[in-house]
């Protein structure tokens, strides 16, 4: 008996669903498209229940006879391709014939549609691929589908949807990039009832703002074309820039495509006017003849391939840089000449930022570790940009001079000298009653005072001078890294419960990405729920970051959880919990109290794997004592 067989009908109807309709938002891509090939100026999609209760489209276009209505749910069966020589220049965004067919075999569809020229129109319904009814009716022109109870014939797939929140975002997400695919078609996306997104149907600025907001009237205009390739669209200036790709969109040929040569080459134009990790947000729409972009090469037509990609990157690159050289520049800084001057020398009594002692801006604490002495008097400053209110100069005892030099205030003593406490000293602490530490502090008392803290360059980088040598430690990176193995070695954020609870505007696919994975924002200390398509209501946030970033938290891990999906959940757990120790870390050019950094150094003498931050970035940077020597001619 042979082992192999056809499959029936059904079964393979079954089977080939599965390529085009995996969740409610790939049939509104599909029925959308449709919608525009028939050239309608108009378009509405509803959902409840998520999409996979019900689900409606509705368009004003061409429509269809009683004979294509009953055929267009046949697989295979399309108006726009016919011969093998059509498919190398494909200009309609459906020519497949897998749409209508794959939804019908998993849902229940009801078809409505009429000609304009006709006066009745045409209902259909099917079940399960099987035509059940077939009758004249009363429509308006065009074509209303209705899709219900999606996979109620495939339980199987049906437990894969998610959450009806994050199926509806997904849905909402779709319509707008179709949106701004096809400006000049008014949308409407109504949800359970309620209008989510509406649409004029005028140029791409109007359908962006509509979709984005009133940010994309500070978006610079792209434009730009050569031969039969043109470029235009919108690109967010340098200080709006994002922390992930997810305000990234591409069109070509009035389809949303995914393209990280695309990515790349908007990146490369804005090199060195984004800080690096920030991404501009954008609106690339590319036009060019069909037959030099290949679209039939992914089962959803999310992927193209173009014929000459190295002329695309190269058009996208320089025509997002050419609208940032064309931006209006601040008024530009010219040096004095010579005999001029540009601005009279700063009193005595100002001061500058380029090197801040530590102790002067945190004085210690009001029981101090060292024997206190008379502050110096504050010496005078010239130009250079060195504080030295803190350093004073101890002329070499003569054999005859016994006055005893005070010790520098607010320094550390170095290595070999005693601690001269203010409570007892050295010499009398063996008759002194002491009452014995708590082990960890008793830890930290064994350990030797080895280290001086200079000052602060930059208000980013400790200077501190260790035995023979001075360090630089980026506060920043190193306070990231203690976070983040902090946080590893407790297996997650603390959750601290807001009084208020914060509002985050995300937009609907960084919302549907945050609904989903509400697990891995667990542990990084984030409570969520919904709070419309696409706003989010922070209820707790990680113990020790503040309420104000909450946004800015929630931007950088929903980035990482629409990247990471089919990472293993530990890994994508660990990325989180590494962005959330670099939005908690202290910040270049904030102020760090010197208890603080002088903790954060004994962290660093103590452990040197925390010399390095997670991104591979170091923490600290030595330069010997040689160095310097070498430098000044000394050796």
């Amino acid at each position: 008996m042979s082992k192999i067989h056809v499959l029936d009908k059904q079964v393979a109807n079954l089977i080939a669903a599965g390529e085009v309709v995996d969740r409610p938002a790939s049939i509104v891509k599909e029925l959308v498209e449709n919608s525009i090939d028939a050239g309608a100026t108009r378009v509405t999609v509803e959902i409840r229940d998520g999409g996979a209760g019900y689900l409606r489209v509705t368009d004003n276009g061409c429509g269809m006879n009683r004979e294509d209505a009953r055929l267009c749910f046949a697989r295979h069966a399309t108006s726009k391709v016919k011969l093998a020589e059509d498919l190398i220049a494909i200009g309609t965004l459906g020519f497949r014939g897998e749409a209508l067919a794959a939804t019908a075999a998993v849902s229940k569809v009801q078809l409505r549609t009429r000609e304009p020229s006709e006066v009745e129109g045409t209902e259909v319904t099917i079940e399960g691929g099987i035509e059940t009814a077939c009758n004249p009716c009363g429509c308006p022109a065009g074509t209303t589908i209705i899709v219900q109870d999606l996979f109620y014939n495939t339980p199987a797939r049906r437990k894969f949807l998610k959450k009806e929140t994050t199926e509806a975002a997904t849905v909402g997400a779709m319509v707008e990039k179709l949106a701004m695919a096809n400006p000049s078609v008014a949308f409407e996306y109504i949800k359970d009832g309620k209008t989510s997104l509406l649409t004029s149907g005028g140029d791409l600025r109007a359908a962006a703002r509509s979709v984005i907001g009133h940010c994309v009237d500070a978006m610079l205009k792209v434009e730009g074309a050569s031969g039969d390739l043109k470029v235009t669209g919108l690109v967010s200036p340098p200080e709006a820039a994002r922390p992930n790709r997810g305000g990234q969109h591409f069109f070509v040929g009035g389809r949303y495509i995914r393209s990280r040569t695309l990515q790349i080459a908007v990146e490369e134009a804005v090199a060195g006017r984004v800080p690096e990790g920030r991404y501009p947000a954008c609106v690339i729409v590319i036009e060019m003849p069909p037959e030099l972009v290949d679209v039939n090469v992914h089962p959803q037509k999310l992927e193209v391939r173009f014929a000459n990609e190295r002329a695309v990157f190269d058009m996208v690159s320089n025509t997002v840089r050419s609208a940032f050289d064309g931006r209006s520049a601040p008024p530009e800084l010219r040096l004095a000449s010579a005999r001029q001057t540009l601005m009279p020398s700063a009193p005595p009594s100002e001061s500058t930022d380029a090197v801040q002692p530590l102790f002067a801006q945190n004085p210690p604490p009001a029981v101090p570790v060292f024997a206190q002495s008379t502050p110096p008097s504050r010496a005078p400053r010239g130009r250079l940009d060195i504080d030295a209110s803190d350093w004073e100069y101890v002329p070499p005892k003569k054999a005859e001079d016994k006055t005893d030099v005070p010790p520098v205030p607010a320094a550390l003593p170095l290595s070999g000298e005693p601690v001269k406490s203010a409570v007892f000293h050295t010499e009398t602490a063996a008759s002194a009653p002491v009452d014995t530490p708590p082990p960890e502090e008793q830890k930290m008392l064994d350990m030797p005072p080895s280290f001086r803290m200079v000052g602060e360059l930059f208000r980013t980088y400790f200077i501190v001078e260790f035995e023979s040598e001075v360090w630089l430690v980026d506060k920043h990176a190193a306070k990231e890294r203690m976070l983040y193995e902090e946080l590893l070695k407790a297996g997650g954020a603390l959750p601290q419960r807001l009084l208020e609870p914060k509002l985050c505007t995300l937009g609907r696919a960084d919302t549907a990405a945050a609904l989903e994975g509400t697990k891995e924002l667990a542990a990084c200390g984030l409570e969520i729920e919904a709070f419309g398509d696409d706003t989010l209501l922070v209820r707790s946030m990680p113990m020790g970051i503040d309420a104000a970033h909450s946004e800015e938290l929630m931007m950088e891990l929903c980035g990482l959880l629409r990247e990471g999906r089919r990472e293993p959940t530990p890994e994508l757990t660990k990325r989180m919990l590494h962005k959330t120790a670099c939005v908690a870390a202290v910040k270049g050019g904030d102020k760090e109290g010197a208890m603080a950094g002088e903790e954060m150094v004994r962290e660093l003498i103590a452990s040197p794997e925390l010399r390095s931050c997670p991104h591979g970035r170091p923490c600290v940077k030595r330069l010997p004592r040689s160095y310097f020597e070498k430098e000044f001619y000394r050796t």
